[in-house]
């Protein structure tokens, strides 16, 4: 039987409302065509801003552009912000991490073992992306009955 929660029982950090306009702004800067060099800075200038003011989806957001190469950064800085952010249990954190050590980035070694547990653990707290990921992976090792469980918590 595995252990899963459901992404609506999950208690996030709050969110400064002084922060959402700019994580708006900044997203839609980020998605904005074309993608240009200049939107991805801007927009990491003002997820920064808002990722002060304790906005942790902008925080997610920066690691993206750094871990897609739309902004440089610091080595070991994806790594540093989701840390961060693991400790404050925010399960889309763990899925980048795994990400992180699945794909041997951000200078950390590749990883299977550590991916999969970081994986487990956002999947467990109820991330939906987590538990299909998770699910996919299990059913391609021919752990069907938990594939099968996870897939079916979505």
């Amino acid at each position: 039987m595995i252990n899963c929660k459901h992404i609506e029982d999950h208690t996030y950090p709050l969110i400064a409302e002084e922060a959402r306009p700019l994580h708006e702004q900044a997203n839609q800067l980020r998605k904005a065509y074309p993608r240009t060099k200049e939107n991805a800075q801007q927009a990491y200038a003002m997820y920064q801003q808002a990722a002060e003011l304790g906005h942790w989806k902008a925080e997610i957001n920066i690691t993206f552009l750094i871990a897609t190469g739309r902004v440089a950064a610091k080595h070991g800085e994806v790594s540093e912000r989701l840390e961060r952010l693991m400790e404050q249990n925010v399960p889309e954190a763990y899925l980048q991490m795994s990400a992180v050590y699945k794909h041997g980035i951000d200078g950390k070694r590749r990883s299977q073992g550590k991916a999969l547990r970081l994986l487990r653990q956002a999947a467990e707290m109820g991330l939906p992306k987590a538990q299909y990921d998770l699910g996919k992976y299990l059913s391609h090792k021919n752990e069907d009955e938990e594939a099968k469980q996870w897939l079916n918590a979505l």
